[in-house]
């Protein structure tokens, strides 16, 4: 049986079964994955979970990209890519968006020169091209 997670107070969703790790509840891989809150009860407890199914979480990720949880809690990670923007520090969607495209700027920066923590599948020519959709996109909203 597929698992679901609720998604508001009484919407469920299905779960993708890609996303189906281990013992971990639906709303704990939506943790790790995407930072939604509210899988776990504690930081120490999220981190363990991170530890425990580093792999297959990764492994899920799209080629070039990674869980929240991997930017948050993988020890070689700089301090300065390790939390996403939080909205209530902006002023209008723009800005904020704009933010989060240089944050995801600088991650693909980090991965391309830090070839241990690629992916099978990965290569030099996937995250140029990532990094070129990032400029476009950040010139884009230099522009507005």
């Amino acid at each position: 049986m597929r698992r679901t997670v609720l998604v508001g107070k009484t919407n469920a969703v299905p779960l993708p079964a890609i996303w189906e790790i281990g013992s971990l509840t639906a709303q704990q891989v939506f943790e790790l994955m995407l930072g939604v809150p509210g899988g776990f009860r504690s930081e120490a407890e999220a981190r363990a979970a991170y530890a425990a199914h580093r792999e297959q979480l990764i492994d899920a990720t799209n080629p070039g990209a990674r869980p929240v949880a991997f930017w948050k809690y993988e020890p070689a990670v700089p301090q300065g890519l390790r939390d996403n923007p939080e909205p209530a520090d902006f002023d209008d969607l723009d800005r904020l968006i704009a933010a989060e495209e240089l944050l995801e700027k600088k991650r693909v920066e980090w991965l391309l020169h830090n070839r241990e923590y690629w992916k099978p599948g990965e290569s030099e020519e996937l995250f140029r091209w990532i990094l070129n959709i990032r400029e476009q996109n950040l010139r884009w909203f230099e522009r507005k």
